[in-house]
């Protein structure tokens, strides 16, 4: 049965402990913290269980008897599969425009990549490797929401996590018997973990000897017996109305800090137990880490497209659209009908490469943005494959330029200003507004069309 909206918000009512604003929050689900949030994350599950997206959005589960289950959590075999799986999470994404950073996808391809990479964990303890095994199939089976917390809290970073004044300041066991480990101390940053349903305990970062308590890996569900989630400020709480605060309202997921009051672990849950070694390999011997990952790219796609949009819907709305062509036209005007060289040689044809000033990153003209992020062919050394947007590679390469006044740069402020002594008398008051003055702020002025209109001709230029 495919998880839906309001299947998901119930699961939510299970009296998990969240604080905010210094008191206990009790139903999320009503909280004027959290409340719109958690309907967002209701509208994605009621995504993918529409019949119409049945297809795109889920997947038939291996010897599941004709199960189904979201494509977050497709084991790829081939590049169709690869393909698939990136069209359904680009799907999904597009209901939040790329905001909500840990929606479900995010730590089910985590763990996914895990049990990709099941070997690595039979090499290290045979029943570990049953318990990642049969967790994957739990969350995926049950349509999990899952977060997780990776990191440790801030604290004396001169001193390692078992030399804090108190040795559990860090989540850490503090004791282990035949039916689990029992956990205690503080973990972050768990973001999402308002709305999830669980949340994957471990940590990505480098630990030193004498850290191996702190080695460990984990779920258990957000109401486990003493467990605490301590919410940062909400700025759905503070937002006004959707209409005034569009994303604020809607996809704020609140981060928050994970406290373990001795909460119970029972082995069947435990990944990892107390091994350094094995704490990192579970990220980056396997493939978790590129998973989650790809998965963060294809998100971060969808929100640059986003973005990209509103900007370009603006320009629309204020006129100014036209203005960046105007003025690489009146740039390429006088240098022979050639665009003015960039870094002192001519600018290539179409379809070679643009090399900026960091020599790792390497554009190709006529190439969509878009492919920065995986899933579209992904960013190399060796270029970008998509459309014509060239303009966008302009733009970057102008940005990375060092402003400086040529000859012809200086020619415009004479025009303009007067001469050395007004260009500083402009550039000091311009930045006591907070206002940068450059050889390009003067052109582009010098572009706008009302100004040409007045009959300033800058033939010379």
């Amino acid at each position: 049965m495919i998880k839906t909206g309001s299947k998901h918000i119930e699961t939510l009512k299970d009296g998990r402990q969240v604080y905010i604003n210094g008191r206990l929050a009790g139903d999320v689900t009503e909280h004027p913290a959290f409340r719109w949030t958690v309907q967002s994350t209701g509208m994605l599950y009621d995504f993918q269980a529409s019949p119409d997206n049945r297809e795109l959005m889920t997947f038939e589960v291996p010897d599941g008897g004709g199960e189904r289950a979201n494509r977050i959590w497709q084991l790829p075999h081939s590049y169709q599969d690869l393909v698939e799986r990136r069209t359904a999470l680009e799907a999904w994404t597009e209901l939040h425009c790329g905001f909500l950073g840990r929606a479900p996808d995010h730590v089910a391809s985590c763990i996914a990549g895990m049990y990709m990479g099941i070997e690595v964990f039979k090499a290290y303890d045979g029943a570990r490797a049953g318990a990642i095994a049969d967790y994957y199939r739990f969350a995926r089976d049950n349509e999990l929401y899952l977060t997780y917390v990776i990191i440790n809290p801030q604290a004396d970073r001169s001193k390692a996590a078992n030399e804090q004044l108190d040795p559990f300041l860090t989540a850490g066991v503090v004791d282990q018997d035949s039916e689990g480990i029992t956990i205690r101390g503080a973990k972050m940053l768990a973001t999402g973990s308002i709305v999830a349903n669980e949340v994957l305990v471990t940590c990505i970062q480098p630990l030193r000897e004498g850290d191996e308590r702190y080695a460990v890996s984990f779920a258990v569900p957000m109401n486990a017996k003493g467990m605490k989630v301590l919410s940062r400020k909400s700025y759905e709480e503070s937002a006004t109305s959707i209409f005034d605060n569009p994303l604020a309202s809607r996809f704020d997921e609140n981060d928050a800090v994970l406290y373990f009051d001795d909460v119970k672990v029972p082995w069947e849950r435990v990944f990892v137990n107390q091994d350094i070694a094995m704490c990192q390999k579970q990220f980056h011997a396997t493939p978790a880490h590129v998973y989650q990952n790809y998965q963060a790219q294809i998100r971060l796609m969808v929100k640059m497209r986003f973005l990209v949009g509103i900007a370009k819907r603006i320009a629309e709305t204020n006129g100014v659209i036209s203005l960046g062509n105007a003025w690489y036209a009146r740039r390429s005007k006088h240098h022979g009908g050639r665009p003015r060289p960039f870094h002192g040689g001519e600018r290539p044809d179409a379809g070679q490469l643009f090399h900026s000033r960091r020599p790792h990153i390497v554009f190709r003209a006529g190439a969509d943005p878009a492919t920065l992020c995986a899933g579209h062919g992904g960013t190399t050394r060796t270029g970008w494959r998509g459309t014509n947007h060239a303009a966008f590679v302009r733009l970057r390469l102008r940005q990375q330029r060092v402003a400086r006044f040529d000859r012809q740069d200086a020619a415009i402020a004479r025009h303009v200003f007067g001469g050395p002594r007004k260009i500083l008398q402009a550039r000091l008051g311009c930045s006591r507004l907070g206002i940068r003055l450059t050889p390009h702020t003067i052109r582009n002025v010098l572009c706008r069309r009302d100004f040409r209109d007045q009959g300033t001709q800058l033939s010379h230029v």
